[in-house]
């Protein structure tokens, strides 16, 4: 990928799934973009690469804000993103996250919380993330479900994606 594909995987995703605020839809642009240019760096690395909110989560937020939550359109734009050796999802109760989000905009300044979806909005997506991860399922794509509910789920959580990533690199 370089510099021209990046960008045209950047439209070809916000075209897609177009955010309904333009706004958000330069937000989500801008954050493809750097996305896509982070990954292609990464690419033949030997070293381990993690992408934290990288192009699977990019899909569930633009599905959330352009409203087009239907397969047939994520099971487009999941074929458009790089594939990744593991996609590991983060799963924990409706309460706690909702609570998450209210303290990650409690700790926010008033300029980051103009710029950031209410929890109500951000909890609207777990119907879509279950679709996602259906569908990478069927694509038969590597996942890995992990529940972050507690200290305990936590520590569980942690030794699996290791043992998985061992198993991984043989």
């Amino acid at each position: 990928m370089n510099k021209a594909d990046e960008l045209r995987l950047t439209v070809k995703l916000v075209r897609t799934l177009t955010p309904k605020n333009p706004i958000w839809l330069i937000r989500f642009s801008r954050y493809i973009l750097a996305l896509s240019v982070a990954w292609q760096y990464s690419v033949g690395d030997r070293e381990i690469v993690i992408f934290d909110q990288g192009f699977i989560q990019a899909v569930c937020s633009l599905s959330l804000f352009s409203g087009v939550a239907d397969t047939a359109s994520l099971a487009t734009v999941l074929d458009l993103i790089p594939t990744s050796d593991l996609a590991i999802s983060v799963d924990a109760a409706e309460p706690l996250l909702s609570k998450r989000l209210k303290d990650r905009l409690f700790h926010q300044s008033y300029m980051e919380r103009l710029f950031e979806a209410d929890p109500k909005t951000n909890l609207q997506s777990i119907p879509i993330i279950h679709r996602v991860k259906s569908l990478l399922l069927g694509k038969e794509r590597s996942t890995l479900s992990i529940d972050m509910s507690d200290e305990r789920s936590l520590q569980e959580a942690v030794f699996r994606v290791e043992r998985e990533i061992a198993e991984m690199r043989g």
